[in-house]
């Protein structure tokens, strides 16, 4: 979710009638191959539902800025090092000088070069660029600029599963500098390039970038009144109407989910960028892929009547999981897959805490805190593991409710 960071907003209400936010606290970076376009996406979970106000984005998350780290097989010099080739500079501008990798072992194949990521992400598409026939004076390539000097020609794209390497797609004959690779649900921290020739016996790469939805991002105010499953929600910061709060004039989109006594929840279930509405009722979560009225996409069991919904990315891949949070004995359970199966179990906190969850050290992955009403401490963890809080501050007053977020995008 730029920093390849970000925070997740998480609001738990408890009422039967959820109250309403009066005011909310009151944004395109960075190259592409092509057309120089990221597109993000809005990370916040909250009861009352915030959604993404403008359109996803993509995040470069191999670049070292924002976590990525690469190796090779061999190295021709230190003129050539492998971190030249994650610096999202693509032209291979000052080569022989830290403008990209060489290889150190003419005519001998195959050389291997990896990108690991600071955590497993679900990627988007991923792009190989190798060098153009005038180094010297370089532009910035295109996917259709072709080389004739000094391209890799055979290559297979790979990443890791967690016990071997998966062939995304085998290219042969190659000619284009640049060579863009779109991905299908693959969740993957680890890819590498495994070359099999090139034009002159030496294996040149300039950049390689791996895009994955970015969560750092506005996002605004929805309001669900559970006694009736009616949600309102807003695509802009400004107040709503003064005079009737639930006026549906005031609404951007307006639905019904849910019966009455259900508690709400949001992330994004399907990691297209974008989060949406779902409900927690006795115990069974029922989860929808759009904001609008109808079945449930996923539904499972899990947990306990009297649980606390709530919703983050655990493993860091981009998609939104849930998890439930038992105030009577200070119980976390999260869930990696959206099924009734709890993949992380830990204790944290007293009984009657409220759950709260967030990125709260920026690396990617969302862990637990809670908010202890009756003496306004919130103790925050960096890791969904048992064990003292991390960071721990009294903020508020005895009865209040707790908030999350990324106040000052800084991820």
């Amino acid at each position: 979710m730029i920093k390849s960071k970000y925070i997740l907003t998480t609001i738990l209400v408890c009422s039967a009638l959820i109250t309403i936010f009066l005011s909310f606290s009151n944004t395109q970076s960075a190259e592409t191959i092509d057309n120089n376009i990221r597109e993000s996406k809005s990370k916040h979970k909250s009861a009352i539902m915030p959604i993404p106000k403008t359109t996803p984005q993509l995040v470069n998350y191999a670049l070292s800025s924002n976590g990525g780290s690469a190796t090779a097989s061999s190295t021709f010099s230190g003129d050539y090092p492998a971190s030249s080739v994650i610096d999202g500079v693509s032209s291979g501008v000052n080569w022989g000088n830290g403008g990209g990798w060489r290889d150190a072992t003419e005519n001998v194949f195959p050389d291997i070069f990896e990108v690991t990521l600071s955590v497993a992400r679900k990627i988007e598409y991923i792009t190989i660029v190798t060098l153009q026939d005038d180094f010297q004076n370089p532009t910035p390539p295109s996917s259709s600029t072709t080389f004739t000097k000094f391209g890799i020609t055979d290559f297979d794209l790979q990443y890791w599963d967690g016990s071997q390497w998966i062939t995304i797609e085998s290219v042969t004959n190659n000619d284009k500098v640049v060579r863009s690779f779109s991905l299908d649900n693959i969740v993957a921290k680890r890819f590498r390039v495994v070359i099999n020739g090139s034009i002159d016996g030496y294996s040149r790469l300039t950049e390689i970038s791996i895009y994955s939805f970015d969560s750092r991002q506005k996002t605004t105010p929805g309001i669900y009144k559970s006694t009736s499953g009616n949600t309102y929600l807003r695509n802009s910061h400004v107040r709503l109407n003064p005079i009737n709060i639930l006026d549906p004039l005031a609404s951007d989109i307006e639905f019904i989910y849910g019966v009455n006594g259900d508690k709400p929840i949001a992330g994004d279930w399907d990691g297209d960028g974008k989060d949406s509405i779902g409900v927690y009722r006795n115990g069974v979560f029922y989860l929808r892929n759009s904001n609008s009225t109808g079945a449930a996409d996923i539904s499972f069991a899990f947990g306990s009547p009297g649980d606390q919904p709530i919703a983050g990315d655990w493993n860091g891949d981009g998609v939104d999981t849930v998890g439930v949070y038992r105030p009577s004995t200070g119980v976390f359970m999260l869930t990696n897959t959206n099924t009734g199966i709890a993949d992380l179990t830990f204790v944290m906190g007293n009984p009657n805490d409220i759950a709260i969850v967030g990125d709260w050290d920026g690396d990617g992955i969302d862990t637990g805190g809670v908010f202890r009403p009756s003496n306004g401490i919130i103790y925050l963890k960096n890791t969904n593991t048992t064990g003292f809080a991390d960071i721990s501050f009294v903020y508020g007053n005895p009865g209040d409710k707790p908030v999350a977020g990324d106040w000052d995008s800084d991820g």
